[in-house]
């Protein structure tokens, strides 16, 4: 399936929850089924399941995971990203501002993400811009000169990729310049996996 869906511009009269509508609405034009959501929050699990989605959920925390198998009927992996089964295979995967709390660095999350993506799949992915101050626990701080690294990757190698740009201040759930790029601004990517495997290759493979 061919798809060009670029979008730039502020989100500032739409809440989270519009955002989450869009992306999933655009997740619902590529495939039905074969989802995985990392990370996924509350919001995400009620779009997905108005959209008639058939998905799986990753949440590492085993009382969360329990939660959200008992609340709404998933599928839950008990896993980090790094951690699922090379077996797995997805349709799409959709990443959504959690890739920064994975406890390794972000070259090796993106190749588990390459080996689990179907070969006509798609990555949704988003992630903060800069470090977090007060990280509970420093091994969890982000990766910034990895996610730099990958922001110029996925704008020199797939430019088409870029899904939306939106305004770090303007939601109802706001972000703090902190986590923003040096615009404000937080960006959600939509790659192909010849998009991931390119960008791995010229960006990552070496360092």
């Amino acid at each position: 399936m061919s798809i060009t869906y670029v979008r730039s511009g502020s989100w500032k009269s739409r809440s989270r929850n519009r955002a989450l509508n869009e992306i999933y609405s655009l997740v619902s034009l590529l495939y039905d089924n074969d989802i995985l959501i990392v990370g996924a929050s509350d919001e995400e699990i009620k779009i997905a399941k108005r959209k008639g989605l058939n998905f799986e959920v990753t949440q590492p925390d085993l009382e969360e995971a329990k939660r959200i198998r008992v609340t709404y009927g998933v599928e839950v992996l008990p896993y980090f990203l790094h951690e699922i089964p090379k077996e797995k295979r997805y349709k799409v995967i959709i990443c959504l501002n959690v890739i920064d709390w994975e406890p390794i660095k972000l070259k090796e999350a993106l190749k588990r993400i390459y080996e689990i993506l179907d070969d006509d799949g798609y990555l949704i992915i988003s992630f903060y811009s800069r470090i977090f101050e007060n990280a509970p626990d420093k091994d969890f701080i982000p990766q910034t000169k990895e996610k730099k690294l990958l922001k110029e990757g996925i704008e020199k190698y797939a430019p088409k990729g870029i899904l939306i740009v939106r305004n770090g201040k303007s939601h109802d759930y706001e972000f703090p310049r902190k986590y923003c790029d040096e615009n404000g601004i937080l960006k959600t990517y939509l790659l192909t996996k010849k998009d991931l495997e390119l960008i791995y290759e010229r960006v990552f493979r070496n360092r």
